[in-house]
């Protein structure tokens, strides 16, 4: 059972006049297949663009950080990190891989099936959330490359990603970087059709959300008085999924103690997906000590994977509003 700190944002969430939901809960085991099956739908750029940078450039990316050691946050199932690890072993290297994610299902199905395709290889499995687990890297020797690809970094407003970034200091050492993934703003057109591709993957994924908190707080929701919602907020640069209330209801968790009324035509958010102009998270991780290293992209400049090095060791913190936000 989720601790109360891990339930508590829930339910200031769905007390809240805008109504919301953390974005963790897409991840149950259901969650994490749909969203494999999002990745695959040919309106999602994100994830085949990110994987073809990735093949490209992994074998640079690892000759700048000279490590051996890997701790991929949010793993998933591991495939785009299977290439710095096929890369790793062919320079005559011999990877130690961290996977951490709040889905333990995940984790295990991609250890075994690593252990299977790359049996040099060995692994920590890691499940928990960022909080928990990334400071249990704080002892290590070795330098490590960190991974957060994903776009993951898009679920989070500047102050969140500064947090973020301070989170991870707390596990790392001299010698660290940090690989991020993050998706680059672009036509509108492009970018909506990715979060509501024609085959509805989008809209499982999302409408799940609401299975999986039946799932975890013995709810009552009824999953049909919702439906899937992403539009595009050009003010912000940012792509937001809602469930949209198709006509007024009430649930209640259990768990929590909690009943939500909802009425007709109110929206839910479940995710921000933040599109980033050039130059901007530079710019943003300066604020947290982290300089960039290099910056790749695709051809059509749609997608970008940032190296990035931790350049403070003091154990300062950033904190505040960064004053970026679009």
């Amino acid at each position: 059972m989720r601790s109360t700190s891990m339930s508590q944002d829930l339910m200031d969430g769905l007390s809240n006049a805008q109504k919301s939901i953390p974005c963790r809960y897409y991840y149950d085991d259901l969650g994490s297949r749909l969203f494999e099956e999002q990745c695959k739908q040919p309106e999602y750029y994100l994830y085949r663009t990110e994987k073809k940078i990735l093949e490209r450039q992994s074998e640079k990316i690892l000759k700048a950080c000279s490590v051996e050691t890997f701790v991929d946050l949010g793993c998933g199932n591991c495939e785009k990190t299977e290439m710095f690890l096929r890369t790793s072993i062919s320079m005559m290297r011999y990877p130690l891989l961290n996977m951490i994610d709040i889905n333990g299902l995940i984790v295990e199905e991609a250890s075994q099936r690593l252990s299977q395709t790359l049996p040099t290889l060995n692994t920590v499995k890691l499940v928990g959330d960022y909080a928990a687990t990334i400071p249990m890297h704080a002892h290590r020797i070795e330098p490590s490359l960190f991974f957060f690809l994903g776009s993951n970094i898009g679920n989070m407003t500047d102050d969140e990603i500064l947090r973020f970034m301070n989170m991870c200091r707390t596990g790392m050492r001299d010698g660290d970087y940090i690989l991020i993934g993050h998706d680059l703003d672009k036509d509108p057109a492009l970018l909506t059709a990715a979060y509501n591709d024609k085959n509805g993957v989008a809209a499982k994924t999302n409408l799940n959300v609401l299975s999986n908190l039946n799932n975890q707080y013995a709810g009552n929701i009824d999953i049909s008085a919702f439906r899937h919602e992403a539009a595009y907020y050009p003010e912000g640069f940012t792509m937001k999924s809602h469930l949209v209330a198709l006509r007024d209801t009430m649930f209640t968790l259990p768990k929590l103690k909690l009943t939500v009324s909802v009425k007709a035509g109110e929206r839910i958010l479940t995710e921000i997906e933040r599109k980033f102009p050039m130059g901007y998270l530079e710019q943003l991780l300066e604020l947290a000590n982290f300089k960039l290293v290099e910056e790749f992209h695709d051809d059509n400049a749609w997608f970008a994977v940032s190296l990035f090095r931790d350049v403070c060791r003091n154990d300062r913190t950033v904190s505040g509003a960064s004053g970026l936000d679009g």
